[in-house]
């Protein structure tokens, strides 16, 4: 479990690496999300380490810089993936939306810039051997069953923490945290060996996790689409926009998108997780 651990972090330790060289080279949309993704799969790891080392580790002070990142590399990548579902809506629709699509354009370079002012005197490489560094040192001081079994607790403390939120939310005001708890599930799940006796549908869940963390990015696009779309409205004053109604049926079908992705994430979570 000590080797899973080091290998999994190593993998997305390097994946950082590389993917951080092709976005600020290109701002390519999928070395965003892949950036991200390895961000997001290292804090996993962090908020484990706190778990087992909890005198000696603070995840928040461990991320460091990956925190800004994150939040800045979000903006460019919710700008981009807003062009490409709003395309989508144009072909399903058989309508243009060119005035948002420009409007999009312009927040994703305004997103840039700020990454890349954020960037200024970062040293990627130094910063992540330090981590590196930092995560072997503590790798000696634990062993295989501590690893596994913080693993299993710590999922199990999720799982109870997203049950709670379901059982008490109105439609889907908590499912932003439930998509961060599901993944964070899933990652850390991830590190454990198939055949773990104290989990004999792994594989299954697994399955189901990446299923419905699948679902939950879609629905979060729309929810992020209706929010950025309700802001171009009110910026362009869209009243004076020719064809408004175009808007107004853009609106409709993010919302109408975002409320079927709802019932189907909750009938997973609630079928195929059992939660």
């Amino acid at each position: 479990m000590l080797k899973r651990l080091e290998t999994y972090f190593l993998k997305h330790h390097q994946a950082f690496i590389s993917n951080y060289a092709l976005t600020i080279n290109s701002f390519d949309s999928d070395a965003i999300h892949d950036l991200r993704v390895a961000i997001k799969r290292m804090r996993a790891v962090y908020v484990l380490l706190e778990k087992i080392f909890p005198e000696k580790f603070a995840a928040k002070e461990a991320e460091g810089a990956l925190h800004e990142l994150f939040r800045l590399s979000g903006r460019m990548r919710d700008a981009q993936v807003q062009q490409k579902l709003t395309a989508t809506y144009e072909q399903k629709l058989n309508c243009s939306f060119t005035e948002y699509q420009h409007y999009l354009k312009i927040q994703e370079r305004k997103a840039i810039r700020k990454f890349l002012k954020y960037l200024e005197g970062y040293e990627a490489e130094t910063d992540m051997a330090l981590k590196m560094e930092a995560f072997k040192t503590l790798m000696g001081l634990t062993d295989d069953e501590t690893i596994r079994l913080n693993i299993i607790n710590h999922v199990d403390e999720l799982m109870h923490i997203t049950k709670s939120m379901i059982d008490n939310q109105d439609k889907d005001e908590n499912l932003h945290e439930i998509r961060r708890k599901l993944k964070e599930c899933h990652y850390l799940l991830a590190v454990l060996k198939k055949n773990d006796p104290a989990l004999p549908t792994l594989e299954k869940t697994l399955k189901t996790l990446d299923t419905t963390n699948n679902l939950l990015g879609e629905w979060h696009d729309r929810i992020v689409g209706m929010d950025t779309l309700g802001k171009f409205m009110q910026k362009k004053q869209i009243e004076m926009v020719i064809g408004i109604n175009r808007y107004h049926l853009l609106g409709e079908h993010l919302a109408q998108d975002r409320l079927h992705l709802h019932s189907d994430i909750m009938r997973l979570i609630e079928q195929e997780l059992k939660i």
